[in-house]
């Protein structure tokens, strides 16, 4: 995923999201969440249950891996490359067993220029809202 997002509108109907993900609307995505979405954070994101419906919840932006022995891990992380994944054991786990959806407006990726980090924005050209893979 990216290091840092936004989402503050949802222009998508209640009707669509259910014809999209295949389940109602949750409150959540009803109100604005935030402009600067950065990791630590709860956000919201959609994942299939443990009964294999799909639902939304909160989930806390941060891995740490199950072998860590604390939650300031050197093993934890925010962000991950897919060229990685393949290289590692247990993050193929998580990639068959543990991925989620996370809705945003638009997400910020860093460029270093003249010694300063500058922020870039992506956003979908045409659409208010679009999705990015998590885990």
């Amino acid at each position: 995923m990216c290091g840092r997002f936004a989402l503050y509108s949802m222009k998508m109907t209640p009707e669509a999201f259910e014809e999209r993900f295949g389940f109602p609307m949750p409150d959540i995505y009803k109100q604005p969440l935030s402009y600067n979405i950065g990791p630590y954070r709860d956000i919201p994101a959609i994942h299939i249950k443990p009964d294999s419906t799909k639902g939304c919840r909160n989930m806390f932006w941060q891995l740490v891996p199950s072998f860590a022995k604390e939650f300031k891990s050197k093993y934890a992380m925010f962000n991950s490359r897919s060229d990685s994944f393949e290289k590692t054991g247990f993050k193929q786990t998580l990639l068959r067993r543990q991925r989620c959806i996370v809705l945003m407006n638009h997400f910020f990726e860093w460029r270093k220029e003249n010694n300063q980090k500058i922020p870039y924005r992506f956003n979908p050209v045409g659409q208010n809202e679009y999705s990015l893979g998590g885990i």
